[in-house]
């Protein structure tokens, strides 16, 4: 991946058709902003922990996006990133949804291994070197998905100073990073951020 990139989009073929990325490059752009959209070949079977392992779409943030291009343009463009994400999700849920109730019916009994979407999730680059993924839970909703990208955008905002720290975010980032990877989701009653254990809750000793 190119190095001087801001947001990079990245999907494997042939999970994921084009028609699905289409439009994405389109609704976040901005004077400045680089953009990128690849495909790579489709992943084979996986022994590591599944929710670590890169989704069949993934859309990366990377530092320069905060400390380069936001200083120029200033936090306004937060609000395009959200809604390019949010329509992103939208078509997913579309061509996906159905399947994707499936596979968290499966979830609902007994196991949490299907708990968070294989389709899409979100990395950022943090300033200490590991990586904020926002998991997607199977079977959130639209409107649900809209509030956890508002709360993913408003800690990497603290995170990067443009905002102050909360307890909460304190708490949460005191959380170890298992291979350079914090992994969060939104949680619905709370309506804020929580840490997420990589290892399934059926795989914990």
């Amino acid at each position: 991946m190119e190095r001087d990139v801001h947001i990079a989009l990245v999907y494997q073929d042939p999970i994921i058709n084009s028609d699905v990325i289409a439009g994405f490059d389109g609704d976040i752009q901005a004077p400045g902003l680089k953009v990128l959209v690849e495909s790579v070949p489709m992943m084979g079977a996986r022994s590591a922990l599944e929710w670590l392992m890169p989704t069949a779409i993934v859309a990366y943030i990377a530092k320069p996006y905060f400390t380069a291009f936001l200083t120029e343009m200033g936090k306004d463009h937060y609000a395009v990133t959200k809604k390019a994400f949010g329509n992103l999700r939208a078509r997913i849920n579309e061509r996906f949804g159905e399947r994707l109730k499936l596979v968290a019916s499966k979830g609902k009994l007994g196991s949490d291994a299907h708990k968070f979407s294989p389709v899409f999730s979100i990395e950022a680059q943090s300033p200490c070197g590991y990586r904020l993924k926002l998991l997607v839970q199977t079977d959130m909703q639209q409107e649900r998905f809209n509030l956890a990208i508002e709360a993913y955008f408003n800690l990497l905002a603290q995170i990067y100073g443009t905002e102050e720290l909360t307890p909460h975010s304190k708490s949460l980032l005191s959380n170890k990073p298992a291979c350079s990877v914090l992994l969060v989701c939104f949680n619905e009653e709370s309506r804020e951020l929580e840490h997420v254990n990589p290892m399934p809750e059926n795989k914990r000793p």
